[in-house]
C-alpha cells in the first residue's frame, strides 16, 4: 500500500462540527429539502432532551462524531467528510459522504453509508453495510470487522448521490486493502501465513443469513423508494430467501397463537414487542422517533 494513497485519504478538509459526548440518545439529521420546500423557522424547529432535529447545518460540511455510547445518530445528508472515533454500542446511519469516512478506536457498532473512501484503524467487533467506491483501507490492527454491501435506502438518497458524484455501480466493500504492521512478522520465516492470518481476523464478509434491508425510521420527501446499490447476486437471493423465511415465521406465530390473518397477528407482535423494548430498555427511543415521524408530517 503506497502512502501516497493513503496521504490522498488524510488530505486537509474542511472545519468539521462535532457530535461529542453523548449517551443513550437520538440525532436525526436531513436537509431541508427531504423535508419540506421552504426553510424551517426557528420556532419550527425542534428540540427534545433525546432526540435534535435541524435541516441544514451539516449539508456539504465535514462531521466529527465522537465519544458515544448506545445512541442512534442518523445524518442523512450529502457529507463531505466523516471521522468516527471511540463510539461504541451505536448504530450511525450515515447519508452520502462524498470523500472519507474515518472510523477509529471504536466497538461494538453498526454503521451504514455511501462513501468515497473508507477506512477503518484500531477497531473491534463492528458491522458494516457500505457503499464505497475505492477499496476499504484497514490501518493499524483491527479485529473481528464484519462487513455486508449497502442495505438501505432513505427518500433523498438519488438526489444525494447524484450531488456527492458517487456511482452505485462500483462497489469495493469486500476488497480491503491491509496496511499491515510488516515489522512485526519480518524475523519470523512464516511471515506471509502469520499475514494472512491477521487479515482474516481483521476482515470478514457478512453471512448471508444475517443480511436483511435496514429501514430508516422516518418517511421524507424524494423518489427513491428502493435501494439503487445494486446487490451481488448471492445477497440478493439470500435477502429473498430471509424475505420468505420472515413470512413463514409470521405464519406459524399466528399459528403459534391462533390469531385470525390481519389485526390480530399484528396486533400481538406489536403487544410482544412493547414488552420487549421496556425490558430492554429501549422504549425511549422508540417514542423520540414516534415524535420525529408526528413532526415531519406536520411540516
Amino acid at each position: 500500500m503506497s502512502m501516497l494513497y493513503i496521504s490522498y485519504l488524510l488530505k486537509n478538509t474542511s472545519p468539521a462540527i462535532s457530535i461529542k459526548n453523548v449517551h443513550d440518545v437520538t440525532i436525526f439529521k436531513t436537509d431541508e429539502e427531504s423535508v419540506k420546500k421552504k426553510r424551517l423557522s426557528k420556532r419550527q424547529e425542534v428540540h427534545w432532551d433525546m432526540y435534535s432535529f435541524e435541516t441544514d447545518e451539516f449539508h456539504g460540511k465535514s462531521v466529527k462524531i465522537r465519544n458515544c455510547r448506545r445512541c442512534y445518530i442518523y445524518i442523512l445528508l450529502p457529507i463531505t467528510n466523516v471521522h468516527i472515533s471511540g463510539c461504541y454500542d451505536c448504530t450511525i446511519v450515515l447519508g452520502v459522504v462524498g470523500g472519507v469516512t474515518s472510523i477509529e478506536n471504536s466497538s461494538g457498532s453498526k454503521i451504514i453509508t455511501c462513501s468515497r473512501n473508507l477506512q477503518i484503524r484500531n477497531c473491534s467487533d463492528m458491522g458494516l453495510n457500505v457503499l464505497v467506491n475505492t477499496p476499504p483501507l484497514f490501518l493499524s490492527d483491527n479485529f473481528n470487522i464484519i462487513i455486508g454491501p449497502y442495505n438501505s435506502f432513505y427518500s433523498s438518497l438519488k438526489r444525494h448521490l447524484t450531488l456527492a458524484k458517487l456511482s452505485t455501480k462500483e462497489n469495493y466493500w469486500n476488497e480491503p486493502l491491509f496496511y499491515e504492521p510488516i515489522h512485526l512478522f519480518a524475523n519470523f520465516e512464516n511471515k506471509n501465513q502469520l499475514m494472512e492470518e491477521f487479515r482474516k481476523r481483521s476482515f470478514s464478509e457478512q453471512p448471508l443469513q444475517s443480511f436483511i434491508p435496514f429501514s430508516i425510521p422516518v418517511v421524507l420527501s424524494g423518489n427513491t423508494n428502493h435501494n439503487p446499490v445494486k446487490l451481488p447476486e448471492r445477497y440478493q437471493d439470500a435477502l429473498e430467501r430471509n424475505n420468505v423465511s420472515l413470512r413463514m415465521y409470521m405464519e406459524k406465530f399466528a399459528q403459534k397463537h391462533k390469531l385470525h390473518k390481519g389485526y390480530g397477528t399484528k396486533h400481538r407482535v406489536q403487544q410482544l414487542f412493547e414488552e420487549w423494548l421496556i425490558e430492554s430498555g429501549n422504549m425511549n427511543q422508540i417514542l423520540v422517533l414516534v415524535k420525529l415521524q408526528t413532526q415531519t408530517k406536520q411540516l
